[in-house]
């Protein structure tokens, strides 16, 4: 992924909604500090009490500025939340692609993609209120965000597989696109399930999510086990 790339400028998937984002009228004012403090406050107040109970009167407190003030750069508490998770996303994709980035070829990147994911999840409290609390009400009116974020997170995914198809991990008889969308949805679809139900990402879970992955993926290696990584032993 190109760090430089943010997730409003990231090209929709066919068949997404065409609702333009609010973030692109905001380009510059997120260098000012009221905006960034805004952002922050946003953040903490939306990890502490979940979109729903989240006031923009909360919002202003924890930031230390006036409504007035809020309300120059944003429309509502739905903008700010909007942004605020476009932010997330953008954040979330940035760790992921250095995470991967000093993997040991096509099966550990993988592995670590999963388990960089939960962990990001996990630790911070305004995601895993997205997960836990938002989910239904971002799904029905900001689905346009959460698909940006998927496509920056899919493209990673075929980047990740390209380079194993060039080193000969991957099976050549598969087109990459369609293993980049069905590892993107065991990806989604693991991580969602981690981070709601709340189970420890246990060496067995990650393993049996990689070997259903990766079995029907991988070329036949010699004496190798897909999904079996050398780099974090004991994990």
């Amino acid at each position: 992924m190109d760090r430089g790339e943010r997730i409003d400028d990231a090209p929709r998937q066919a068949g997404g909604a065409s609702r333009p984002s609010r973030r692109s009228r905001l380009r510059g004012s997120d260098q000012t500090p009221g905006y960034r403090k805004i952002l922050a406050g946003a953040v903490s107040s939306f990890g502490s009490f979940g979109f729903g109970k989240t006031t923009v009167e909360d919002i202003a407190a924890r930031a230390h500025v006036s409504k007035p003030l809020f309300y120059r750069y944003f429309e509502n508490k739905e903008h700010v939340f909007e942004v605020v998770v476009a932010d997330a996303l953008m954040e979330w994709n940035e760790v992921l692609a250095d995470a991967v980035s000093r993997a040991e070829g096509c099966a550990d990147a993988l592995r670590i993609l999963h388990e960089t994911s939960v962990d990001y999840a996990r630790t911070r409290p305004f995601v895993h209120r997205l997960f836990t609390r938002d989910t239904e009400w971002m799904l029905a009116t900001h689905s346009d965000v959460i698909e940006r974020g998927s496509a920056v997170l899919r493209r990673l995914i075929e980047q990740i597989l390209q380079r194993g198809l060039a080193a000969g991990e991957v099976r050549s008889d598969l087109q990459i696109e369609d293993m980049a969308d069905l590892v993107l949805e065991i990806h989604l679809a693991y991580t969602t399930r981690i981070v709601v139900g709340g189970a420890p990402p246990g060496p067995r879970l990650v393993a049996a999510t990689i070997e259903c992955m990766l079995s029907g993926m991988l070329a036949p290696q010699t004496g190798s086990t897909p999904g079996k990584s050398t780099r974090r032993e004991g994990n």
